[in-house]
């Protein structure tokens, strides 16, 4: 199904973008009071196209967002989303 990023998240332009009918079972659920930031969606977007590389990493001070982003990016795309906790650094 096409929607517009618009649609999908709020913000940005009116560009069309391939979204799932339904949803898998490792995609998140919506929190539909999630408001997206157009910058993150806009590098979030080229990621997922693959235009800005492989890997993605996000990094940020604890409870700044990062998982919820994710997250919710994932669900409006209907992809599969797996977290993962690293353990705190040991000293």
């Amino acid at each position: 199904m096409m929607k517009t990023i618009k649609e999908l998240f709020g913000v940005g332009p009116a560009a069309p973008i391939q979204c799932p009918d339904s949803d898998g079972p490792f995609v998140p659920a919506a929190d539909l009071s999630y408001q997206f930031c157009e910058k993150l969606v806009r590098r979030l977007l080229l990621w997922h196209g693959g235009i800005a590389g492989r890997n993605l990493l996000v990094q940020g001070p604890t409870g700044s967002g990062k998982s919820s982003l994710i997250e919710q990016f994932c669900n409006r795309l209907g992809i599969a989303f797996l977290r993962g906790r690293c353990p705190a650094k040991q000293r």
